[in-house]
């Protein structure tokens, strides 16, 4: 609709106020919220058609900013992936990780391995696998041929016992580049989740958010995105330690 330069001015500044009163810390928020209600007190009379163009606007805030919620806890959901996959790359020590999304046949039944036997660590080069039922050891032991893990499991008639065998530089250097390659699938992931806030960002603009508040916002994803991004290649950085050293 046509606005007076005055309408303009009045939905401008309570743009401004919106941003501000969730910018700012809880003390001067207060004061901010108390001035936002003086000034609508003030102009509700005048510029009573404009309530619903305002109301508008609150949900548009509303939306940008669970928008920007989401989009940080999925960026969260990238590290946990990253780190759940960082795990089961052997590094030369024994870790029940290695074995942890091994599926066994429990009558038929696919069942992940820690619901049918104790796993555990015995040393630094050995893991133990003691089934709840001994009939079990059977399908463990094809389990872990069928994974192709690198390790021979050997069954002793009471446990599965699996020793990690010592990698070679060659192995080792193997290992840095899919832990790398598993890095930028999560900047991937990150970047994606940008994408998506981003056209949030430009629709609600279309809609009627002013274009400065738009920017900033779109300054805050881009925030998010360089942090996240800088704990990816932190976590990359400290993993590559770990398969390297001997």
């Amino acid at each position: 609709p046509y606005l007076i330069p005055e309408e303009r001015f009045f939905i401008k500044f309570y743009h401004a106020m919106s941003f501000a009163c969730e910018s700012t810390h809880k003390f001067s928020c207060h004061v901010l919220l108390l001035l936002k209600y003086l000034i609508w007190r003030f102009f509700r009379e005048n510029f009573r058609h404009l309530r619903p163009i305002l109301n508008c606007i609150n949900l548009i805030m509303e939306e940008i900013n669970k928008l920007l919620s989401e989009g940080e806890s999925n960026m969260k959901k990238a590290m946990d992936h990253l780190d759940h996959e960082l795990v089961k790359l052997r590094t030369g020590k024994a870790s029940t990780n290695l074995i942890a999304d091994l599926m066994v046949d429990y009558y038929g039944a696919p069942t992940p391995i820690a619901q049918v036997a104790n796993v555990q660590v015995s040393d630094a080069r050995t893991i133990i696998v003691q089934p709840w039922e001994r009939n079990m050891l059977g399908p463990i032991e094809r389990s872990i041929i069928n994974a192709n893990l690198g390790m021979t499991p050997m069954n002793d008639g009471e446990i599965v016992r699996l020793s990690v065998p010592p990698l070679t530089e060659e192995r080792r250097k193997d290992l840095v580049k899919k832990a790398k390659a598993v890095g930028e699938e999560a900047k991937v992931a990150v970047r994606n989740v940008r994408h998506k806030v981003l056209d949030g960002i430009k629709k609600a603009v279309k809609d009627g958010l002013a274009e400065d508040i738009g920017k900033r916002k779109e300054t805050e994803i881009q925030d998010l995105v360089n942090k996240y991004v800088a704990l990816v290649d932190k976590v990359i950085e400290t993993k590559e330690k770990e398969i390297m050293t001997v």
